[in-house]
């Protein structure tokens, strides 16, 4: 990816798809932890595999399909396909289908060699931030 993007480039696309992780989980009533840690699987995929070789438009709602799955708070995969239907234009309809997201679930987990455990500091940040008794 060093090759067609600078680096500045990466960070904004990373940046975008967090954001459309963001967007979609709110959507389908995802919990925040979910699509934190499908914009984490995101970028854990990316820093192994290139934006070239894989379109980030299917392995975002992959990652947060998987998120959802790993923090139990699952939703079917033609609920999420509807939910990124529903921001695409009819002359311009989005590509891939519920089989698409099951076939490259696989390819997401592999890639992050199996390790599906985010740790988020979100817990011992709302304890840091309770008032003391």
């Amino acid at each position: 990816d060093r090759s067609l993007f600078t680096d500045d480039d990466l960070a904004a696309m990373r940046i975008c798809y967090a954001h459309f992780i963001a967007v979609l989980a709110r959507k389908a009533n995802l919990r925040q932890r979910v699509a934190a840690t499908a914009a984490v699987y995101f970028k854990r995929f990316y820093t192994r595999h290139c934006y070239k070789d894989h379109d980030p438009r299917l392995i975002a709602p992959v990652a947060l399909y998987l998120a959802a799955k790993t923090e139990e708070h699952t939703i079917p995969a033609k609920s999420i396909i509807s939910h990124i239907n529903q921001n695409y234009k009819a002359d311009h309809p989005y590509p891939y289908t519920v089989a698409h997201l099951y076939d490259t679930e696989f390819l997401l987990i592999a890639a992050l060699e199996f390790d599906l455990i985010v740790y988020h500091p979100y817990r011992p940040l709302l304890q840091y931030l309770a008032p003391n008794p």
